[in-house]
């Protein structure tokens, strides 16, 4: 449902509002496994997964099923209740993630439709066998021009196997023209989030940054109906 802040915005933006509310509402005919990564740490990927989260949980009738290594006492995944369940691996299960993974997950899978994995910061030869082990993929980055571009290097690496998007991460809040002029013009599809360290205490993304998560979410969506591509050797 598109609140009214969002209807109060405009007939145009609340019409791609709407027809993005749509595309995210898309059904899926199998269950789906969506990771959210980073190259480099501190990058907001757990702001952007739980952003994301919270938003396919609102629009969309699934289960979803979310992994992550956030801490479970201040967690950014609290607002995810029944019927979604929410699991927090600890640091140490990094060493071999996918493995691990396959533990804590379990059969939980089979109970759920969409799967969520917030990966954090991983090397490359990780992120490659997290992409094999994903339907589609959002790589994180902040928003400096050099980690945009190797994270975009990435992506076109990694997009010839599974759909790739990327999410710029405002973690410092000092984004100028430049930047925001550069995520416009990216091939994939590319949003940039302003960095909520508080997200967990505000039941509303403020505009522009539900703007952003509503495409973002419909990107992915969109993503995982497409004919899946070859997978990585």
């Amino acid at each position: 449902m598109i609140s009214a802040w969002l209807r109060a915005s405009g007939s145009a933006r609340h019409r791609h509002l709407e027809q993005l509310a749509r595309s995210i509402n898309t059904p899926l005919p199998v269950r789906r496994r969506i990771a959210v990564a980073s190259i480099g740490r501190r990058s907001g990927t757990t702001t952007i997964a739980s952003g994301l989260a919270v938003m396919l949980a609102r629009l969309r009738p699934d289960r979803l099923l979310v992994i992550t290594t956030d801490d479970p006492e201040r967690s950014q995944f609290a607002r995810l209740t029944s019927p979604h369940t929410v699991r927090h691996l600890t640091p140490e299960h990094w060493s071999d993630p996918l493995l691990f993974w396959g533990e804590v997950v379990g059969n939980a899978q089979r109970d759920h439709d969409l799967t969520i994995t917030d990966w954090g910061a991983a090397p490359l030869p990780q992120l490659s066998l997290i992409a094999t082990d994903s339907h589609a993929l959002c790589l994180v980055t902040a928003a400096d021009r050099g980690m945009i571009q190797s994270t975009l290097d990435v992506a076109t690496a990694l997009g010839k196997h599974l759909p790739v998007l990327l999410a710029v991460a405002d973690v410092r809040g000092v984004v100028g023209p430049s930047i925001r002029a550069l995520v416009r013009g990216l091939p994939p599809t590319s949003v940039l989030q302003r960095h909520d360290r508080r997200p967990g205490t505000r039941k509303k993304l403020r505009e522009p940054d539900a703007f952003e998560m509503y495409r973002l979410a419909a990107g992915l969506i969109e993503a995982l109906t497409r004919p899946a591509k070859g997978r990585i050797p």
